[in-house]
């Protein structure tokens, strides 16, 4: 009879199944090791339940355990719902993309025609000096302040002033210059 009664007192505690231990900080690593022996594979997804969430005390690991797959569906959903999110983002990102490139090639394209156009006006401007045979050192300085004229610029009136001087419209400003009105051949202009 003692035999009987050690052999089920043996078979009672060890049968004891470590994950109906109630989880307690305090003795964590030492039910931790019991569980480890028991079964390696739910040690791990008890010990990232506990690295997820705050476990409650008074929860016994077999209740831990069984949140793992809770947890699990939760950060599937989790993951699904950022993938998602990054989706958009990367299709956003292509729109904004293109938008810019769309900005910039009309951009570069207004900027050549505005180079154009204003290389036109300065040639005009060339052939003024030219036709009034303006010389070297007065033919440098109006086109230096063209050059230095921002905006765009447009060869308007010409004319004599006082005899003398020449008045050049460009638009948002007008340039003078002395002119050589002998070798210009407009000797007939002076007063």
């Amino acid at each position: 009879m003692k035999k009987l009664l050690l052999f089920f007192f043996i078979l009672i505690i060890g049968c004891v199944n470590p994950l109906d231990k109630v989880y307690e900080p305090l003795t964590f690593r030492t039910d931790f090791r019991a569980v480890q022996e028991f079964d390696s594979l739910s040690s791990i997804k008890i010990a990232f339940v506990i690295d997820y969430e705050t476990t409650p005390l008074g929860a016994t690991y077999q209740e831990i355990l069984n949140r793992f797959p809770e947890i699990q569906e939760e950060i599937r959903i989790q993951d699904s719902i950022l993938k998602e999110e990054l989706r958009l983002q990367k299709l956003e990102l292509v729109r904004l993309t293109r938008i810019r490139d769309s900005i910039n090639e009309a951009n570069a394209a207004r900027t050549r025609v505005y180079v154009a156009r204003r290389n036109n006006q300065k040639r005009i401007l060339m052939k003024v000096l030219e036709d009034w045979a303006v010389s070297g050192n007065y033919s440098k300085i109006i086109l230096e302040e063209f050059d230095e004229t921002p905006g765009n610029l447009k060869i308007g009136d010409v004319r004599l002033i006082d005899g003398r001087r020449l008045s050049i419209d460009i638009g948002p400003r007008t340039l003078f210059t002395y002119p050589n009105l002998v070798k210009a051949n407009k000797t007939d202009l002076i007063d």
